[in-house]
């Protein structure tokens, strides 16, 4: 299981809510692209400081921050993860080519997702997403780096990649349906500090649905790149131990 840890100078647990509901719900919608909703285990977040205390530092959490988390969110494994020293032969040997982009899609998915909760902190703080990015987003902005960095061959080309995400994550949170349904999961995770899977997938369904959203626009959105990743492009695959025989 993995988890999105977000920690910041927040003294309200109102930006933490945004931030973790941008998270949750473009997880959301992304799960619709794989028919596993709600894309995640749990949400929650912390006005008492307890995650604080147990992963960074008692200091931390005496200063008063609000933390929150999003676990089991994890759409991308490095392909390295799936085949370590395999021989493939003769007619074994998958097409890696198109692994290739059916991972870079999924590690978009991933880090559209972890995007949206400095960009819906960022708008509801009617900040530059920047400093949202200094200021509590620097575990997701390097959680993202990491991600890219598997499908280009350059600081330029990963910078590139990074700017034009974290823009379509920007325009993703942005349209009204999927601001009002962070807006009213906020809301419930400031009453109920915890929501688990099942309950959230009811309150995104719900409130998605009533306020007109899209089926498909996890795929419009992911559809929609202005890079082209070098690897998937030249059909050649991300540093791999598995080798044709």
């Amino acid at each position: 299981m993995r988890s999105i840890f977000s920690k910041g100078r927040r003294r309200s647990p109102r930006p933490t809510a945004m931030h973790e509901a941008g998270h949750a719900v473009v997880a959301w919608l992304m799960a619709q692209e794989e028919g596993d909703e709600p894309g995640f285990d749990a949400v929650f977040i912390d006005p008492e400081g307890r995650i604080g205390a147990n992963e960074q530092t008692q200091e931390s959490a005496e200063a008063g921050e609000v933390y929150g988390r999003v676990e089991g969110a994890h759409f991308y494994i490095p392909l390295g993860f799936y085949f370590p020293s395999i021989h493939w032969e003769g007619a074994d040997q998958p097409n890696m080519a198109n692994i290739v982009r059916w991972n870079h899609r999924r590690m978009e998915m991933q880090v559209l997702m972890v995007l949206a909760g400095i960009a819906a902190e960022a708008r509801h703080r009617h900040w530059a997403r920047v400093v949202a990015i200094l200021d509590g987003g620097q575990s997701d902005w390097k959680h993202a780096k990491k991600a890219v960095s598997d499908f280009v061959r350059t600081e330029e080309e990963r910078d590139v990649a990074l700017d034009e995400l974290l823009s379509r994550s920007s325009r993703l949170i942005r349209m009204p349906a999927v601001w009002a349904t962070i807006t009213s999961f906020a809301d419930a995770l400031v009453e109920h500090r915890r929501i688990e899977a099942e309950e959230a997938a009811e309150l995104l369904r719900s409130s998605y649905a009533r306020h007109g959203g899209s089926p498909r626009l996890a795929g419009q959105i992911l559809d929609a790149t202005g890079w082209r990743c070098p690897s998937c492009v030249a059909g050649i695959e991300v540093p791999l131990e598995a080798t044709a025989a």
